[in-house]
């Protein structure tokens, strides 16, 4: 027995070590990948930012050498369902029944800090409470993904915009000290985003605001501070109050030879457009970008105006700020 056990026993190990090397490359790849955070342009890094703020250079590196590279935010960020999704399937996913019933529960629920924003910045209800109804569902789904090693994994490991995430990356090391919050408690989405609006950090330190003026600009558990902060940010950006934001069109008029890059010229023809039924008096003169929106057996044309970029600043997908659009109407037509 024991002359038995002498034989089949490696042959048994190296049958585990292949099991388990099979599980973590399906299950765990970044286990496997030889990346980390202890390269020299990470030590660069804490050098710069050591330089700008009251970090010491010892503790950025100890915090960034906590991190795990992570495959799955780079392979999330490389297919984004903006550039995948028709507006057809994408309106699907953000108007469902759900999403506008639960909205109309958010609304009710947060009347009084929705109207004034609306007062303070002049940005409907209806708009604030589709941007949260969009991003997470009402802060039902935030992200799970820790901030700092997706920003950290996209600053060092995701060169098409490395630059854009080692500076999203520097404000997440100072909106934590700024706001006492751990670094590596905070969780969000792929691309770093927090809260129920999902700000960025940079996002978080310029527009962030303590609504309910409680001494803390709670993004995560606090409605009111959410709500005002994704009014700020609109505002911020020239929201213009009262202003029409989009308006579905005849897409056979002519004013979409242009393609569908922003636009800033006056279009003659757009009141040509305009189904008969609209109120033209409201209709802003100057149209911003055409929309041409792929649905099953061809196309929507919609006329989008200075609000309608105002929403791509947020997120710079059409397909998104539409979504917004048609769901803060879909909230007017259900009252």
């Amino acid at each position: 027995m024991w002359g038995n056990d002498v034989n089949t026993k490696p042959q048994k190990n190296i049958a585990v070590n292949i099991l388990v090397f099979f599980i973590l490359l399906v299950f765990c790849p970044e286990i496997l990948a030889e990346k980390n955070f202890r390269t020299p342009e990470v030590i660069q890094f804490a050098n710069d930012l050591s330089e700008k703020s009251q970090y010491q250079r010892s503790e950025i590196l100890n915090v960034l050498n906590s991190a795990n590279h992570r495959q799955i935010v780079i392979d999330n960020i490389s297919k984004p369902a903006e550039k995948t999704l028709s507006w057809g399937e994408y309106r699907d996913i953000f108007l469902d029944k759900a999403r506008l019933d639960n909205g109309k529960i958010f609304m009710k629920d947060n009347h009084l800090d929705l109207a004034r924003v609306e007062a303070e910045f002049g940005i409907p209800a209806e708009i604030v409470t589709a941007i949260i109804g969009v991003e997470t569902r009402y802060g039902k789904i935030m992200g799970s993904h820790p901030v700092l090693d997706s920003l950290a994994t996209l600053a060092f490991y995701y060169p098409p915009r490395s630059s854009f995430f080692k500076e999203e990356l520097k404000e997440l090391f100072l909106m934590t000290r700024e706001e006492n919050l751990k670094i590596d408690d905070l969780k969000g989405s792929y691309a770093g985003a927090m809260g129920m609006g999902q700000f960025i950090p940079s996002s978080f330190r310029r527009y962030a605001v303590d609504f309910d003026l409680d001494g803390n600009r709670n993004l995560w558990e606090q409605p009111s501070d959410s709500i005002g902060s994704v009014g700020n940010y609109l505002y911020e950006h020239g929201w213009r109050r009262k202003e029409l934001v989009a308006i579905e069109v005849d897409g056979d008029c002519g004013i979409f030879s242009i393609g569908d890059s922003i636009e800033s010229a006056v279009f003659d023809k757009l009141h040509d457009c305009l189904p008969k039924s609209s109120d033209r008096k409201n209709i802003p003169s100057r149209m911003v970008m055409p929309l041409k929106l792929a649905v099953p057996g061809g196309y929507k044309y919609w006329a989008g105006f200075w609000n309608f970029s105002v929403l791509m600043k947020y997120n710079r997908s059409d397909l998104y700020a539409m979504a917004v659009v048609q769901l803060s109407e879909a909230f007017k037509k259900s009252d």
